[in-house]
């Protein structure tokens, strides 16, 4: 009986130690961040490989353009992207709409065994007027938390997704869609 337990023990332990832990995106009052990644036993060229294979994935084409440029040189991807829904939870790409309500930049770097990853939000923009901006600016959710305090959160939520699709896809070498469930083939 003790074995059985000790065994119980152990596989719990290891399942716990195992879990993934989900990056959790937040801005500071500069409305920029870049976070380092590791890629184990990755040279730099398979690591650009892994992230421009997903970047093709994650970003659909843009009206007969993709927002993705690749620097081969450098190893370096830099996507210009949005969030036609940016302070809803619901994380599925509207890449096929015309206009955004929210964009950003993204930058990717590639190295021997890792990567970086550098996010700028550029704008929020009012999808009724055709890319307009808005009356409001991400600053405007560090000066009023009160009123904007779930925009931010779901905000960061949306971008937390992209950083974590990313690092899945390179570990696990599986695509999902942001919020998919994971599962091995």
């Amino acid at each position: 009986m003790k074995k059985h337990l000790t065994l119980l023990f152990v596989f719990v332990c290891v399942c716990l130690f195992a879990q993934e832990e989900k990056i959790t995106f937040r801005f500071d009052a500069d409305t920029t961040k870049t976070i380092t990644f590791k890629a184990p036993g990755m040279d730099r060229d398979q690591v650009f490989d892994y992230v421009f294979e997903w970047s093709k994935l994650y970003y659909k084409p843009v009206i007969n353009k993709t927002p993705v440029e690749e620097d081969l040189l450098n190893k370096k991807l830099i996507i210009n992207g949005g969030f036609f829904k940016p302070f809803c939870k619901i994380s599925k790409n509207f890449y096929d709409k015309n206009f955004f309500s929210s964009e950003y930049l993204l930058i990717i770097e590639c190295y021997d065994q890792k990567y970086v990853m550098r996010f700028y939000h550029k704008r929020f923009v009012d999808n009724s007027k055709h890319l307009e901006e808005t009356q409001f600016k991400l600053q405007d959710f560090f000066k009023h938390p009160e009123v904007f305090s779930e925009w931010l959160e779901n905000y960061e939520y949306r971008i937390s997704d992209i950083f974590n699709s990313l690092d899945y896809y390179m570990k696990e070498g599986i695509f999902l869609y942001p919020d998919q469930e994971k599962k091995k083939p």
